[in-house]
């Protein structure tokens, strides 16, 4: 999230910046009424006015005392209710495609725990069922309608679920996988153990072989 000039080049930052937020602007601004609120009347824009603010522009007029920031109704009560009812029914994406990561830039503003707790719940509600389609899943329709109810952070977490089985599979079926051990200890020696599938079959061999049931008298 944009603030203070943090994440200035990050583009998914920016995109969650542009997410609309209501506040009311507590001083009256000179010539920029219609660029704020374009159903202001005048140049100025009024004191107290209510209007719709993009979220970059929210933390540096809340810490100048210039707007009181409101949660928008995406985090509100009936939001926590249909979050109760079945968090993975919920079409996060329609109502706000940076669903967490605008409501982390706004509980810094706002301080609510009641906001930490409703995106804790999302997700928390979600996660195990995105997590589960991502791994066994097949591509139809119902991963179509599941993917269409993602948030942005959980359309990345899917795609990272899909790519670690991917790679699971890829290695599950090789003929040629090597196994590298860890290094151990700052002097450890790097990359000096690989060990083949024959050689680990060798090894599980020797292993049968030493067992009290397999010794020759």
């Amino acid at each position: 999230m944009l603030s203070d000039g943090q994440d200035f080049y990050d583009v998914t930052a920016i995109l969650a910046g542009e997410t609309q937020v209501p506040a009311v602007v507590r001083k009256g601004v000179k010539g920029l009424g219609p660029a704020l609120d374009p159903s202001c009347a005048g140049r100025d824009l009024p004191a107290n006015t209510q209007l719709d603010l993009p979220m970059w522009l929210l933390p540096t007029m809340a810490a100048r005392t210039s707007a009181h920031v409101m949660l928008p109704r995406f985090y509100g009560e009936k939001m926590r209710r249909k979050l109760q009812a079945g968090a993975h029914c919920e079409d996060l994406r329609s109502r706000c495609l940076y669903f967490y990561d605008v409501a982390e830039a706004l509980n810094d503003i706002v301080h609510q725990p009641a906001l930490e707790q409703l995106t804790m719940m999302a997700f928390q509600g979600r996660y195990r069922e995105l997590l589960t389609k991502a791994h066994t899943a097949a591509e139809g329709p119902a991963l179509t309608k599941l993917k269409a109810k993602l948030t942005a952070e959980e359309t990345n977490l899917f795609a990272a679920g899909a790519a670690s089985m991917s790679a699971f599979e890829r290695y599950r079926y090789s003929t040629s996988t090597a196994i590298r051990g860890p290094r151990i200890g700052p002097n450890a020696q790097k990359g000096r153990l690989a060990l083949t599938r024959p050689a680990l079959q060798d090894i599980a061999n020797q292993a049968d072989s030493r067992r009290p049931g397999n010794v020759r008298k």
